[in-house]
């Protein structure tokens, strides 16, 4: 059941930031899993927690006593490889992915028998099965089933955004019948835009995702899914520049465009400053020429970048993340808010954008057997 990543490296530069860029390029090792070695004799479940922690810079934390008896003894093997035989021999689950902080809660409950699959940093879980009935024109019934998987991947890696659902490769009956819909999945998220949608939403860096596979069920179809295979894609960003602004109270004044790549426009809009808070709009445009299906990709990258602001006395205001954002046909509108802190009196002065500007197309294979259908 297990596969490993499949990269497409048909990445294009989509943006090319100005003034003092610097480059943050992703690495092919990134790509791969963190290797983790464990050697533990009649541990618990909260020391192994501990060690994997320590080794993959991660934060999992336990809902329970942790005293779960453990015996590991594994070198240099992929993180997610090692996380769920833990969870297995412990007896708990992921409950919830945090967001917001590169975090695993882990719940009580043993699900060793759940299906999954591991592309190097990346881990599927499969959740449930969910029946849906959808109305069609002329008035019909169209029968449908939703397989809800959540996509789970260690926090160093930048996923920008990702297909929230698809349809499968391989879908059959236990008599051999395709379950796959016939063209494009119907759903109300079945406009492109919507389909493909960003991780970073309303301020919050996210580390999980849900996907729906989507099957059909014909009147004739079996009580199994007898073998279920596909692919989820996500898209890492590879490569980030960073554009700095010396002095914000100037740019807000003039209000500067800086072109990036080929056409690509960024343009500080609006500051709003006050009571040792910024919020700040910033402004991207599609280019002539460029098709729908590629500036929506190139928005939902957009919003991954990341904003840092520094004070009149060089002290550290912080990070921000698009906190909102308003879209027309051909312009893309980002919202970054920043809030002074503690014990520093300065004002804001210089801004560093970090512009996301190439990502890469990830696969996480799924190949699934004799699933129930409901």
């Amino acid at each position: 059941m297990l596969r490993w990543i499949k990269l497409l490296f048909a990445c294009e530069l989509l943006c090319v930031a100005t003034a003092a860029a610097q480059d943050a390029r992703l690495s092919p090792t990134d790509l791969h899993a963190t290797p983790v070695t464990l050697h533990l004799h009649n541990s618990t479940l909260a020391k192994a927690v501990e060690s994997l922690n320590k080794q993959a810079d991660f934060k999992i934390d336990l809902n329970g006593s942790g005293e779960e008896p453990i015996t590991m003894d594994v070198d240099k093997q992929p993180f997610w490889e090692v996380f769920c035989k833990i969870c297995d021999q412990g007896h708990v689950n992921v409950g919830e992915y945090w967001n917001g902080t590169p975090g695993i809660h882990l719940m009580p409950g043993d699900r060793s028998a759940t299906p999954r699959a591991i592309a190097g940093p990346a881990l599927v879980t499969f959740q449930r099965i969910e029946r849906l009935n959808q109305l069609t024109a002329p008035p019909a019934i169209q029968d449908f089933c939703d397989v809800q998987a959540m996509v789970i991947w260690e926090p160093r890696l930048a996923v920008g955004f990702f297909e929230s659902i698809s349809t499968p490769t391989l879908a059959v009956d236990e008599n051999g019948l395709s379950l796959v819909p016939d063209g494009e999945v119907s759903d109300p998220r079945n406009s492109y835009e919507q389909k493909i949608q960003s991780v970073n939403e309303n301020g919050m860096r996210q580390y999980s995702v849900q996907h729906s596979i989507r099957l059909k069920i014909p009147a004739t179809a079996g009580r199994q899914v007898a073998h279920l295979s596909g692919k989820i894609r996500m898209w890492v960003i590879d490569q980030t520049q960073n554009v700095e602004i010396a002095d914000i109270a100037a740019a807000n004044k003039s209000h500067p465009t800086l072109v990036a790549g080929a056409n690509t426009k960024l343009k500080i809009a609006n500051i709003w400053t006050g009571d040792g808070q910024v919020q700040m709009q910033v402004q991207f445009t599609k280019n002539k020429g460029e098709s729908d299906e590629d500036w929506n990709l190139r928005q939902r990258m957009l919003n991954s970048i990341k904003g840092h602001l520094l004070g009149s006395d060089g002290k550290d205001w912080g990070d921000s993340n698009p906190s909102g954002h308003g879209t027309t046909q051909d312009r893309l509108d980002l919202y970054l808010y920043f809030q002074r802190k503690d014990g520093t009196k300065s004002t804001a002065k210089k801004l560093v954008l970090e512009v996301p500007v190439s990502a890469v197309q990830l696969d996480v294979p799924y190949d699934l057997h004799d699933l129930p259908r409901p």
